[in-house]
C-alpha cells in the first residue's frame, strides 16, 4: 500500500488475489467426495507428488485467502455506510440481496457458498457500526482468543477421543463418483446435497463465527483510514505482517508435515482445522501485507490497475468459478470428477481463475461492473452503472 494508490484500489486488488486461493480450495469440493481432505483422496491418489501437493494446498492456502476476502468485505461495509445519508438502508437491502444470491448459489451450484455467511456477518457489523475504534479492537481481540480456544479444543477432542475417524464407505463413494461422472445435472444436484448438504448449516455457523472478527478487522482498518489516513493503515498492516510471519508459517509447516504423514481421518481433520483457522488468519494478514507492499511500488502500477479491475468483479468471478468447475467435473459437462490428481486439479483451478480474470478485464472495457454486481445493484435499487469509458 502506498500513497500512489487511488482510494480503495488496493482493496479491489486484494480481492482479485484472494480469488486465486478461494478457487484452489472450492474446486476440491467439486472434484473429490471428501473435498480433498480425507482418506478417500489419499487412497485414490497415493503417489508422493499428490500427497505433498494436497498437504501444501491445505497448509498454505486453506483459510488464508478467504481471510483476505473477509477483511475486504468488512472494509467495503464501512465504505458503504460512510457513503451517504441513505447508506444504512441500502446496506441492509444489499445484505438481503446478497443472502438471496448466496442461497440460490448454494442450492443449485455450490453447497460451500460463502455469500450467506457474509450476509449474516454484515448484519453483525451493522450492530457495531457506532462502536469506537477502541471498542472494536477489544471486541476483535476477545473474539479471536475465544475462537482460537474453541478451535483448539475441538481439534484436541477429535484427536484424543477419536471422534472423527469413519472409514470411507467405499461402496457409497463409488456410487457418488459414478453419479457425478455420468449423471445429468439433476442427478448431480441430488448427489451433491446428499454428500455435502448435511454440513451446510454447520459450515455456515462456523463460517460466521470465524468471519465476524476478521470482517471487523477490515471494518476497523477503514475507520482508521478515515480518521488517520492511508499511512496509518499501511503501518498497521506491515506491523501485523512482521509479527505474524514466523508463527503463521510455523503453524502452516506443522500442518503440512502432519497432513503429509497422516493416515487417520481424525489426524487429517485435526491438522486441516489448525491450518484453516489459527494459521489461516495469521497467514492471511501476512499475504495481505506482502501483496500490498508489492502493489504500493511505482513499477507495480500496471499490475495494480489490472488486479483492481478484476477485483471489482469479484462476486461474478466467484460464482462463475463454481459454474465452470461444475461443468468440468460433473456428468452434464465433461465428467472429470475424481479423475484429476491434486497437482493437476490445482493447475486447472489456476487456469480457470486466470481465464475468468482475463474475461473480467475485457468485460470491464465496456461495463463498469460485472454481471452479478449489476444484479446486486438492481436488487438494492442502486442507480444503473454507466458504460465504461
Amino acid at each position: 500500500m502506498g500513497s500512489g494508490i487511488a482510494r480503495d484500489e488496493w482493496v479491489d486488488a486484494l480481492k482479485a488475489v484472494a480469488l486465486v486461493g478461494v478457487g484452489l480450495i472450492n474446486i476440491q469440493m467439486f472434484s473429490y467426495p471428501d473435498a480433498g481432505v480425507g482418506a478417500w483422496t489419499r487412497e485414490a491418489f497415493p503417489d508422493t507428488r499428490s500427497i505433498v501437493a494436497q498437504a501444501a494446498i491445505t497448509a498454505l492456502v486453506a483459510g488464508k485467502f478467504i481471510a483476505i476476502f473477509t477483511m475486504a468485505f468488512g472494509w467495503s461495509m464501512r465504505a458503504q455506510l460512510a457513503s451517504g445519508a441513505d447508506s444504512l438502508f441500502r446496506a441492509r437491502r444489499r445484505l438481503f440481496a446478497l443472502a438471496a444470491i448466496g442461497l440460490l448459489h448454494a442450492a443449485f451450484i455450490f453447497v460451500g457458498d460463502v455469500l450467506v455467511c457474509y450476509a449474516i456477518v454484515g448484519f453483525a457489523l451493522l450492530r457495531s457500526r457506532d462502536w469506537s475504534e477502541e471498542r472494536l479492537a477489544r471486541s476483535i481481540r476477545r473474539w479471536l482468543l475465544i475462537l482460537f480456544g474453541v478451535v483448539l479444543a475441538i481439534a484436541g477432542a477429535l484427536f484424543v477421543l477419536n471422534l472423527y475417524d469413519p472409514q470411507p464407505d467405499k461402496q457409497n463413494y463409488a456410487e457418488y463418483v459414478a453419479t457425478f461422472q455420468r449423471g445429468g445435472y439433476r442427478e448431480a444436484l441430488v448427489a451433491r446435497w446428499s454428500l455435502h448438504g448435511y454440513t451446510f448449516p454447520g459450515t455456515v455457523t462456523l463460517g460466521v463465527l470465524v468471519a465476524i472478527p476478521v470482517a471487523r478487522i477490515g471494518y476497523l482498518l477503514r475507520r482508521i483510514q478515515e480518521a488517520q489516513g492511508e499511512a496509518a493503515v499501511a503501518g498497521l498492516v506491515q506491523m501485523w505482517m512482521r509479527r505474524l510471519l514466523a508463527p503463521g508459517f510455523l503453524l502452516a509447516a506443522g500442518a503440512f508435515v502432519g497432513l503429509a504423514l497422516a493416515r487417520s481421518e481424525t489426524v487429517m481433520t485435526v491438522f486441516a482445522v489448525l491450518a484453516g483457522y489459527p494459521a489461516g488468519l495469521m497467514l492471511g494478514c501476512v499475504y495481505a501485507g506482502l501483496v500490498t507492499s508489492f502493489l504500493g511500488k511505482a513499477r507495480a502500477a500496471t499490475w495494480r490497475a489490472r488486479l483492481a479491475s478484476i477485483g471489482r468483479n469479484s462476486l461474478s468471478i466467484y460464482i462463475l468459478q463454481s459454474v465452470v468447475a461444475g461443468f468440468l467435473m460433473e456428468g452434464y459437462g465433461f465428467g472429470l470428477y475424481a479423475t484429476l490428481s491434486p497437482p493437476v486439479l490445482a493447475a486447472l483451478s489456476l487456469l480457470i481463475t486466470a481465464a475468468l480474470g482475463a474475461f473480467s478485464l475485457v468485460w470491464s472495457r465496456y461495463f463498469r461492473l460485472g454481471p452479478f454486481e449489476r444484479l446486486l445493484r438492481a436488487l438494492i435499487g442502486a442507480p444503473r452503472p454507466a458504460v465504461a469509458a
